[in-house]
């Protein structure tokens, strides 16, 4: 089906009407919902194809990952488990529950699940920055340092790996690479007001006043909610 989104619903809708149980349809049909973020028709079409196929892994860990976008974490993490369930070697449901269970501030399942996706898949750079993650909020700086290395040489261009190492290195007082960190996080997406704001926080704690409220500025311009939390 060609055209434009809407034309396309329809007709979709029209081959679901004439054969409820088109997956083909639904499934196309749902992925247009998700272009047009509407994201709860997307999960009903989704929910319509598990029904027809029920031991489908994938499907399930799909729709874990809308009901996630929706921050409705509890019905993610049960999609995300049934799809471990239906297949214990896929690495992605694993990595994607960790991801969940960090929104939740449940670290410990987070570095787990983490884990357990780095053993499935070695090479995936995201699981070791998910680790890392945890680890910090954990208080292992030197793994979490460890796991943001590695997950920069798998994913040399991921700006969060540098943005969340730099805050590891803020909080060992390593400034210097804290600095560095931020800076590659802000090439690699210059629009990161976040990056901005905690460069300028390394740089005021090791005694650059003018470059941190410079960094200061670009942030509160960025986003103007950092205007409500000035350095100490």
């Amino acid at each position: 089906v060609t055209g434009k989104p809407g034309e396309a619903i329809r007709a979709y809708t029209r081959a679901i009407e004439l054969e409820p149980e088109n997956a083909k349809a639904l499934l196309s049909r749902a992925k247009i919902y998700v272009l047009n973020n509407e994201m709860q028709k997307a999960i009903t079409d989704y929910s319509e194809v598990i029904r027809i196929y029920p031991d489908n892994s994938d499907l399930f860990r799909i729709r874990g990952t809308l009901f996630f976008s929706m921050q409705n974490y509890s019905k993610a993490i049960e999609d995300y488990s049934e799809a471990i369930r239906l297949d214990p070697a896929g690495y992605k449901a694993f990595y994607s529950r960790a991801c969940v269970f960090g929104y939740m501030k449940k670290y410990t399942e987070a570095a787990d699940d983490a884990s357990r996706a780095i053993a499935l898949k070695p090479d995936f750079d995201e699981s070791y920055r998910v680790r890392g993650s945890a680890r910090f909020m954990l208080g292992d700086l030197n793994g979490a340092i460890d796991d943001l290395t590695k997950s920069i040489e798998l994913g040399p261009g991921d700006f969060r790996a540098y943005h969340d190492r730099g805050t590891v290195w803020n909080k060992l007082n390593n400034f210097k690479d804290a600095i560095k960190d931020f800076t590659e996080a802000i090439r690699l997406k210059p629009d990161s007001a976040e990056s901005y704001y905690y460069r300028g926080e390394s740089k005021n704690m090791a005694g650059d006043s003018a470059g941190a409220g410079e960094d200061y500025g670009n942030a509160c311009s960025l986003d103007p909610r950092y205007l409500s939390k000035p350095y100490q």
